[in-house]
């Protein structure tokens, strides 16, 4: 996983990775999993979970920013009534 500073669309730069650890032998190059199988990402937390062949890991960096760890009221609910009946 890759992270890019987007500020200046036109330049990307990139400003760190991650690479989960590796199992395997160097006998057989096929024992390594290489996969990553999705990157769920908090955004409010600046929180990246990301699933791999070798497992789930967290990931943070300072460059996503400072958490917002503070409750947040609900502005709006992405399904019509989702909340009915709670305040």
């Amino acid at each position: 996983m890759q992270f890019y500073d987007l500020r200046n669309p036109s330049r990307p730069r990139n400003i760190g990775y991650f690479i989960p650890p590796q199992a395997g032998g160097l006998d057989d190059y096929l024992s390594y999993p290489r996969d990553t199988d999705n990157v769920f990402i908090e955004w409010d937390r600046k929180l990246m979970w990301v699933g791999t062949g070798t497992g789930i890991y967290l990931v943070t960096s300072p460059a996503l920013g400072q958490p917002v760890l503070d409750r947040m009221p609900v502005k709006q609910w992405a399904l019509p009534g989702l909340n009915a009946g709670h305040a």
